[in-house]
């Protein structure tokens, strides 16, 4: 999840995907989890993503129209959305409410990770963006990674991770109680 309060609604969560664009290549998957525990966000902006038709018919729809209210996130999405494939986890949210979005909603994250992941190759690199406004935080140390190792660290974890599709090493799902982390055969 992008955190409280980043996520309460889809309107915010949108935020991250934005920033994440910078940090993934043309053509990638980004991947956004938000718990949009408030829903959708304002009644101007959830009309307008339920008669979402795609991102070009949208983009072409609003070019010669004035601005309406709460248009500007719905436009940085379908901007976003004509470089990179953008897929959701969002449960506070149905499907149905995110207009031609919700094709590419997950229920289960775990389903969501999974696509994510499907056809990279194994030595794809993945950017963990917990803030997703802020895809330039450092990391604290890793205690397993020599310090020289240490400046080139990123956020990103190789596909094959042990515990792949939801290596809980690096966060992407949190451990079960109890439960030891994997040890990766590289530093990722």
């Amino acid at each position: 999840m992008r955190g409280y309060p980043l996520d309460l609604t889809f309107y915010q969560t949108i935020k991250g995907i934005t920033a994440a664009q910078h940090v993934v290549k043309p053509g990638g998957r980004i991947l956004v989890l938000g718990e949009c525990a408030e829903g959708i966000g304002s009644p101007d902006f959830a009309a307008q993503l339920r008669g979402f038709t795609g991102n070009e018919a949208y983009l072409s729809e609003i070019a010669h129209s004035t601005v309406i209210p709460d248009q500007w996130q719905l436009e940085k999405l379908a901007l976003v959305g004509l470089t990179h494939e953008v897929l959701f986890y969002t449960p506070g949210v149905s499907p149905a409410d995110l207009g031609a979005l919700g094709s590419h909603c997950f229920s289960d994250l775990n389903q969501a990770v999974n696509r994510l992941l499907d056809g990279l190759p194994v030595d794809a690199r993945i950017a963990l963006i917990p803030e997703g406004h802020t895809p330039s935080r450092k990391l604290p140390p890793e205690p397993d990674l020599p310090a020289q190792s240490q400046q080139t660290r990123t956020t990103s974890i190789p596909a094959a991770c042990p515990a792949s599709p939801a290596c809980r090493r690096h966060a992407l799902l949190p451990p079960h109680s109890g439960e030891q982390a994997p040890a990766h055969s590289s530093a990722g």
